[in-house]
């Protein structure tokens, strides 16, 4: 039987369900630094039933193409350097609206709420700096600490694995794009290809050790995505539930977690079009959806609205502002003084303004200058931007080919929803980064799920073009520049713990 045809399985998820509490219960995880002899020796532990894997698979599975023995040896590379990314990093490292716990304020803080208080806030939300967010994953993360404390963990170690949580989230998107992959009867290539960009991308490799509830929501937002592709194939009423559920889930871990609802909609729409004699069944299902999806995702909002009179969408000023720009300086400006973001901070003349730029450089490097705690980092990203650079390119050219040609790979409800979801996600970074005078609002991390859909399409792309298919040199440098984009990101996000 073809990989790609096998059922769903949990057996990647309580592995890495196991790999998540062995790291929360023996291992702590403050020191800081992979200097620290300890973490080698995990790092090196978690090496060993790995490779005792892949030699088992190699040797039982010859009859299967390179792609596919590939694929879960590129899962558990990026699982492996997303462990040492959390090894190395605090909770009040490289973080977002977080700050620390016991300081009050902050998404550390409103979690310590929900371990404290085990309620929503009483009161206005917006009196405490970080507290206007959905709740789930503080709701979450509270829980997760209680267990902690109740088997005797000590406090900055119950702190800490909170970053198990996020750990998690991230690694399982990158398995349930292997399994989107298999469900779409993408190749092994386009697979592979597909599969390394989202297991290797640095955006992912940051939000794995971020403790606010970015994570959360692209975890929802990325389940929703593969049960709509479920439901798209089988039409059955438990899915469209549980796809109702993971949308409204994701707007009540963060409210731009309802930016896959759009391109879900256009295939409900799509299909009730195209399968007339089906209207009542499927009509039927969107109301389920909607009686369902609605009140979970939109329950926060509404209830602010009602209590405190909080506006529907308020997000409070924060970040670094920057002086009034023109349109010309927010897409034309292409100065550079680094390929890291440019803030007065760090000691540049500028705030990264251009908006372009500033998507590309945060979703490499987040909000950091790496250079800054050796100059060999300057050199790896110059490397990392370079060969990221040419892969958004051609994934974008890859996109409008893949969408646009009548006769690719995509059927046509797929070119819908995955056209629909992209330009979604591109026009609320935009519309966000656009809207506000300060370098925060323009992170990649409000647009990450982004990097799955083009990955996917530069992967369907690479092995069904015949721009591709017909130039064999072609397919090696999209192959090439996957491969070298993907060591690139491994070497940096190793190589900052020993700094």
């Amino acid at each position: 039987m073809n990989e790609h045809d096998q059922n769903f399985s949990f057996l990647p998820f309580l592995a890495l369900l196991a790999l998540c509490l062995f790291l929360s219960f023996f291992v702590p995880s403050d020191r800081g630094t992979l200097k620290d002899p300890l973490y080698a020796a995990v790092l090196v532990t978690l090496l060993i039933p790995a490779a005792a894997w892949w030699i088992a698979k190699r040797k039982g599975a010859s009859a299967q193409k390179t792609g596919m023995k590939l694929i879960p040896f590129v899962i558990g590379a990026g699982a492996f350097v997303k462990v040492a990314y959390i090894l190395y990093t605090r909770i009040y490292e490289r973080q977002h609206d977080v700050v620390d716990f016991n300081v009050g304020e902050g998404q550390a803080a409103y979690i310590e709420y929900f371990l404290q208080n085990k309620h929503l806030p009483d009161f206005d939300p917006r009196s405490v700096w970080g507290f206007f967010q959905p709740p789930l994953h503080h709701i979450i993360a509270s829980v997760w600490m209680r267990v902690n404390y109740k088997l005797g963990l000590a406090e900055r170690q119950v702190q800490e694995n909170v970053q198990a949580l996020t750990l998690f989230y991230i690694v399982a998107l990158v398995i349930l794009t292997w399994y989107v992959c298999r469900e779409l009867k993408l190749s092994d290539t386009a697979a592979a290809i597909a599969v390394s960009i989202v297991s290797f991308h640095p955006v992912f490799i940051l939000l794995s050790g971020s403790i606010n509830n970015d994570a959360l929501s692209l975890f929802l937002m990325m389940i929703a995505l593969y049960l709509a592709v479920l439901w798209a194939k089988r039409e059955k009423m438990w899915l469209i539930i549980l796809l109702a559920l993971a949308i409204g889930l994701a707007m009540f871990a963060k409210l731009s977690g309802g930016m896959i609802a759009p391109a879900v909609g256009v295939l409900f729409l799509y299909k009730l079009i195209k399968e007339k004699e089906k209207r009542g069944r499927l009509l039927l299902q969107y109301v389920i959806f909607a009686i369902i999806c609605v009140p979970v995702g939109l329950f926060w909002t509404v209830r602010n609205k009602i209590l405190f009179d909080m506006p529907v969408n308020y997000i409070p000023e924060v970040g670094q502002q920057f002086e009034q720009t023109s349109f010309f300086d927010r897409f034309l400006d292409f100065r550079m003084e680094s390929v890291f973001p440019a803030m007065k901070e760090y000691g540049y003349s500028f705030y990264e303004h251009n908006v372009f730029l500033a998507m590309l450089k945060t979703s490499l490097f987040g909000e950091y200058d790496f250079g800054m705690k050796w100059s060999g980092f300057t050199a790896l990203g110059i490397l990392l931007f370079a060969v990221a650079l040419l892969l958004a390119l051609l994934a974008s050219f890859a996109t409008i080919r893949v969408i646009l040609r009548k006769d690719s790979f995509l059927k046509p409800e797929w070119k819908w929803f995955f056209g629909t979801l992209i330009v979604t996600l591109l026009v609320s970074y935009f519309s966000f980064a656009l809207s506000a005078s300060n370098f925060s609002a323009q992170d990649f991390r409000y647009a990450a799920l982004l990097i799955v859909p083009q990955a996917l399409m530069l992967g369907i792309f690479t092995d069904t073009d015949p721009l591709v298919t017909d130039h064999p040199v072609a397919a090696s440098i999209i192959k090439g520049a996957t491969g070298f984009f993907a060591a690139c990101s491994f070497i940096t996000y190793l190589l900052v713990g020993f700094f």
